[in-house]
């Protein structure tokens, strides 16, 4: 018996700072409170840019979180937490997560 075929879709979601301040959804998962960075997956034949520009603008309306409030936020995936807290010292966590969540 074959094994079904998985599919693979990219996701691109944003990192957006502005004056100390990182953009944030806040949601519901699992029934707990917690924090999300813009984003969502890639259109078939769409450039990663165009896609998070597209995501961040469908996700307008979201709130703007101090960064030193980062670590202590509930934010998913977890692996973010620390490269957002990287950004309050001054350090670029600026690379490819690959398969995170």
């Amino acid at each position: 018996m074959a094994e079904p075929a998985v599919t693979v879709r990219n996701a691109a979601k944003a990192v957006v700072l502005h004056d100390g301040r990182v953009l944030l959804q806040r949601a519901r998962w699992e029934g707990h409170d917690c924090y999300l960075v813009p984003g969502g997956g890639q259109h078939p034949g769409e450039t990663l840019g165009a896609a998070v520009r597209r995501e961040v603008h469908e996700e307008t309306g979201l709130e703007w979180v101090e960064l030193e409030k980062v670590p202590s936020l509930n934010l998913l995936p977890h692996g973010l937490r620390t490269l957002l807290a990287d950004l309050v010292r001054g350090e670029s966590p600026t690379r490819y997560l690959g398969d995170m969540s």
